[in-house]
């Protein structure tokens, strides 16, 4: 399942890297953060230096997969 959610994660990034206005830290930083359920989004984009943190779940349900996707302002992930 790693590398189910990894390749989904560089698949969006590459998408949003797209965006004229956008700019992506590189997935070896947030790596860092993978796998860790209930992250501090306002510290991980302190360290990242980003204004946004993606965070997303896969799981199994049932037969299928779902997953689920957001993204949130760092500075205001805490309040």
């Amino acid at each position: 399942m790693d590398f189910v959610a990894s390749a989904l994660a560089d698949e969006v990034a590459g998408t949003l890297a797209r965006v004229p206005g956008r700019q992506i830290r590189s997935r070896s930083g947030a790596r860092a953060y993978g796998g860790q359920r209930g992250s501090d989004v306002t510290a991980a984009g302190s360290r990242l230096r980003a204004d946004y943190v993606m965070t997303g779940v896969i799981q199994p349900e049932g037969g299928r997969w779902t997953r689920s996707a957001s993204a949130a302002r760092a500075r205001d992930a805490g309040s």
